[in-house]
């Protein structure tokens, strides 16, 4: 398996977690500090913003449109 395809599994598998709600597996994806911004937050702030957006959209989904891997990089293209 090469970089681009682990680092490609490891995408999806975020976006996986995400998609069932499961804000606990999404957030083990996420580095603690967090940089958000410009600026350091715990990792915790990012699970706030997870419990806001499901309390105030249940049912959001992120449907990637499109992904492409180089190397250590991986840019998703993809809507709410």
């Amino acid at each position: 398996m090469t970089e681009e395809d682990r680092n490609l599994k490891v995408v999806k598998a975020y976006w996986e977690a995400f998609n069932r709600g499961d804000a606990p597996a999404a957030l083990a994806f996420w580095t603690d500090p967090v940089l958000n911004a410009g600026r350091e937050v715990p990792r915790a702030f990012i699970g706030k913003i997870f419990e806001d957006l499901r309390t105030r959209t249940p049912d959001i989904r992120f449907a990637v449109k499109e992904i492409v891997a180089v190397k250590e990089n991986v840019i998703v293209r993809g809507e709410y």
